[in-house]
């Protein structure tokens, strides 16, 4: 799937004209619901809120900063799905991001495709680990994907919605296991302008 967003997306910035310029100043606040995509092992739902906001932006292409709050609840397997743990867990992210916008700046409806990369640390090992306690945190890396549209409602607030999928994972060799949550979901979200 991801093949055919790009060949539009390199095709559309060759096409338009690149400067870089500095972006709109704007906030934009998201939520995330997310579901384990593999619920035999991992049956567990998640909730992000993020806050984001550009920093530099080439023709269609914006760079910018991103951070929130990750929020878990759920089980996931142990020994080949024989056991369950508990799989909750709350957890702060920040980093940064990349999204491609096609369309004028101008228009009412501007689809998007954004990918981000974010560091996490959560209150407990996520999502397995039952003999650590609630205080002993966990470094993760966050991969995020979203591809959606923003609405203009007026000059200064647009409303967004995107289907959105993310990866938490401790990265392969950082533990006696590579330990991860891929999720699925909706995306919506208000963008402020000034």
């Amino acid at each position: 799937m991801l093949k055919y967003l790009i060949l539009p997306a390199v095709v559309t910035a060759v096409a338009l004209p690149v400067t870089a310029q500095e972006p709109p100043r704007s906030w934009t606040i998201y939520a995330d619901t997310l579901a384990s995509s593999n619920r035999t092992e991992r049956d567990i739902d998640a909730l992000s809120l993020t806050l984001s906001t550009p920093l530099r932006q080439t023709g269609p292409f914006t760079l910018g900063v991103q951070g929130g709050l990750l929020s878990a609840t759920g089980r996931s397997s142990e020994n080949g799905g024989i056991t369950y743990v508990d799989a909750s867990a709350l957890a702060v992210f920040g980093g940064g991001f990349a999204r491609f916008s096609p369309a004028n700046p101008s228009a009412t409806i501007q689809p998007f495709m954004e990918v981000g990369i974010a560091a996490m640390i959560t209150d407990r090992s996520f999502p397995d680990d039952p003999s650590l306690t609630m205080f002993d945190a966990r470094l993760y890396g966050k991969f995020d994907a979203r591809l959606g549209m923003n609405v203009t409602v007026s000059e200064t607030l647009t409303v967004q919605a995107a289907f959105a999928l993310n990866h938490i994972s401790n990265g392969s060799g950082l533990g006696p296991e590579n330990i991860n949550f891929d999720g699925a979901g909706f995306s919506l979200g208000l963008v402020q302008s000034w």
